[in-house]
């Protein structure tokens, strides 16, 4: 029987054929040699985050997440909104939000990441049943959508803050 694959985030196939040649392609690539550790560290991410697609490989998605220690700036705030999901989905909700709220700190207002941490923090704090300070966070990551202009994401924190 073929494996169901829950898409996370950013995976755009539903193929589950397409979903494994991608896997084998990252480890492919992760076992080259001639590898600097920045480029290690990036396919660990990708890595790591395509296995979050599947219930059955989110542990190992998560450890390689957790590895990704040479990124900075806006890099960093990314793939940190990526691992604190992925500890959402392993019901590690605490540990998420304590990692959210570092990326919220380290967000520059005008960046390209503070929304998308805003409301997975939003997301996480539903999730633990604080609705009045996921509103607060919602909220805030609606109105810096609003100023990006992304009808995509406005349309996305919309249904979160109606389905509270």
């Amino acid at each position: 029987m073929p494996r169901k694959i829950k898409p996370f985030q950013r995976l755009n196939t539903q193929d589950i054929e397409e979903y494994d040649t991608q896997l084998a392609v990252l480890r492919a690539r992760l076992n080259s040699a001639n590898l600097s550790s920045l480029a290690r560290s990036r396919l660990h991410s990708r890595l790591g985050s395509l296995l979050l697609a599947d219930p059955s490989t989110v542990h190992e998605g998560l450890a390689l997440l957790e590895s990704c220690t040479l990124f900075d700036g806006d890099d960093i705030i990314f793939w940190t909104i990526r691992h604190a999901t992925a500890l959402q989905y392993t019901d590690r909700h605490l540990e998420a939000c304590d990692i959210l709220l570092s990326a919220i700190a380290k967000s520059r207002p005008d960046g390209p990441y503070l929304d998308f941490a805003l409301q997975h923090y939003g997301k996480c704090l539903v999730e633990m049943g604080e609705i009045a300070r996921a509103r607060a966070c919602l909220e805030e990551a609606y109105e810096l959508r609003k100023r990006k202009g992304d009808q995509t994401l406005i349309a996305s924190t919309q249904r979160a803050l109606a389905g509270l």
